[in-house]
């Protein structure tokens, strides 16, 4: 089996119709999703280095710590003899379909331009005057004033759409090459996102914070089986991208080197398997930290503060019925959200040590 990495920096999982989005046309994601399997709480780890490369957490703290030196994927897989092909853009990609076609045991990582603002839209066949929310193809990156945010959140995703749908369109180039081609017979699709995007959802824009709401830390990922195995499923485990280093290395015969995540290959043949209890995120931008904690039932922000005992301004969100993030209940659950700021602190700690990360749990009442 070979293996196709279809990566891109941006994309929101919002604007995916096997996510739930019915107003942007997306056929090609559509049709992988059709023919692939969906997870649908796949959760980012860190976006510096990505987890996927390492298999390792790299969470950070506010003390100047080194961490275990991690080994990178790519790296393994050359050294154990596996070509490794790697496209700047989707165009080069099906430049070289052919030598994808008679090469044997490859791994390859396709970077699709990325969905971070600004964009480049054409507005040629665009009437701006029928439109009360026009396109803002460079918005600012920042807070929004709270009196423009809802007219800059409608412009930003009528932009936004527009840019999936150029991605969408790229993604569709590729996928029929791959398929006229026959490489798709013998290989592992994987098309995920790097990172999400705030677009004024919570009143920013970008990177301006590191707030990892719903937009940022919930993450697209679909896998295409070879010949469509185990086509239209759905994963409600929650996965993250730290598990891809073991899955890549599993494909290949190839013993993991120790690492924090796992292959996931059970989980696309398997309903119901158990997996983990709990996914932890942590951003940092400029001076400011954050880590997240997300499990079925809830998802926690912490904000990371230099010389605090307890944290504040924490949030706590019920899920999966709060889906966009907007109530915050952690002054109704003190007890429950001191805990998990607590697993948060022991997670990011044990993260940081080498071997394996220690067997951890949340509160018994976390699931109320």
């Amino acid at each position: 089996m070979n293996v196709l990495f279809l990566a891109v920096e941006g994309l929101q999982l919002a604007y995916l119709g096997c996510y739930g989005n019915d107003e942007i046309d997306t056929p090609a994601v559509d049709r992988l999703a059709a023919e692939g399997i969906v997870f649908d709480r796949h959760i980012l780890d860190q976006i510096d280095p990505p987890g996927w490369r390492t298999g390792r957490y790299s969470l950070l703290t506010l003390e100047a710590e080194s961490s275990p030196p991690a080994v990178d994927l790519v790296d393994v897989l050359r050294r154990e003899g596996v070509s490794v092909f790697e496209f700047a853009s989707p165009a080069a990609c099906c430049s070289a379909m052919e030598q994808l076609t008679v090469a044997k045991s490859w791994f390859g990582i396709v970077t699709f331009p990325s969905l971070l603002p600004p964009w480049q839209i054409d507005t040629a066949e665009l009437d701006e005057e029928s439109s009360e929310w026009p396109i803002v193809p460079a918005p600012p990156i920042g807070v929004v004033d709270e009196a423009e945010r809802r007219r800059m959140y409608f412009s930003l995703k009528r932009t936004y759409s527009l840019a999936v749908e150029a991605f969408d369109a790229d993604l569709l180039e590729l996928l029929e090459s791959l398929r006229q081609s026959g490489v798709l017979d013998n290989t592992l699709l994987v098309l995920f996102s790097t990172r999400g995007l705030a677009l004024a959802e919570h009143g920013i824009v970008g990177d301006c914070r590191p707030w990892l709401y719903e937009e940022v830390a919930h993450l697209p990922l679909i896998c295409r089986l070879p010949k469509s195995e185990q086509a239209g499923r759905h994963v409600r485990a929650l996965t993250q991208p730290v598990d891809w280093f073991a899955t890549v290395l599993e494909c290949f015969e190839i013993n993991a080197p120790q690492c924090h995540g796992r292959s996931l290959f059970p989980l696309m043949h398997s309903v119901g398997f158990e997996w983990r209890e709990f996914a932890v995120s942590g951003w940092q931008v400029g001076s400011e930290l954050e880590w997240a904690l997300r499990s079925q039932d809830w998802a926690y922000r912490y904000p990371v503060r230099e010389g605090e005992e307890e944290p504040s301004g924490h949030q706590l969100f019920v899920k999966p019925e709060d889906r966009w993030e907007v109530n915050d209940v952690a002054g109704h659950h003190l007890e429950l959200a001191e805990s998990f700021a607590k697993t948060l602190s022991d997670f990011v700690k044990a993260s940081r040590q080498p071997g394996p990360l220690p067997a951890m749990t949340l509160p018994a009442d976390s699931g109320d």
